[in-house]
């Protein structure tokens, strides 16, 4: 990966600059990727990422619960009215990837869901989802929510989509 490598960093590489950023594509009650949120992204990529090197990533490894114990991967961050959520892929140790949900105010404390894993493979063998899922994707439609996300059965990955109500008010 190129982004966030300084002039030296690049040169080392045979490559030149990639030039700056300047504006934002944070766009508000869309979902946006962390690295528009300042983790070795827009204005300043180069301060941020050599600010986040310093300052100990990875920001988050793991509820610390046995079911994300041996790795978590591919999240996927929205903005709340007071909180950042991310769901993610989380795996034990049997290697079946599962997703979970924390959320944090300041990318440095985490809230692990107390229902984590909230979306697991389907028990049933004959499923294509049913040794693994990852990739979530939620968006907002209508009145429901939605997840895309990869499932995998053997060695095959496809994408499925759920569908959660929204809440009454």
């Amino acid at each position: 990966m190129l982004l966030g490598k300084t002039e030296e960093e690049l040169a080392a590489m045979g490559r030149t600059s990639l030039g700056q950023h300047t504006r934002s594509h944070i766009e508000p009650g869309l979902l946006t990727n962390i690295s528009e949120l300042g983790y070795g992204g827009i204005p300043d990529l180069k301060a941020n990422m050599a600010r986040f090197r310093r300052a100990g990533n990875p920001i988050f490894s793991g509820s610390g619960l046995p079911w994300d114990s041996h790795g978590v991967r591919e999240a996927e961050i929205f903005k709340g009215p007071r909180y950042f959520h991310i769901l993610y892929g989380g795996r034990a140790q049997d290697e079946v990837w599962k997703i979970g949900h924390v959320r944090t105010q300041d990318f440095r404390s985490f809230e692990a869901n107390p229902h984590n894993p909230i979306f697991t493979p389907s028990l049933d063998r004959d499923e294509w989802d049913c040794d693994g899922i990852l990739t979530p994707q939620v968006f907002e439609a209508g009145d429901a929510y939605y997840m895309l996300y990869a499932g995998r059965k053997g060695r095959e990955w496809q994408s499925g989509l759920a569908r959660a109500e929204k809440p009454r008010r």
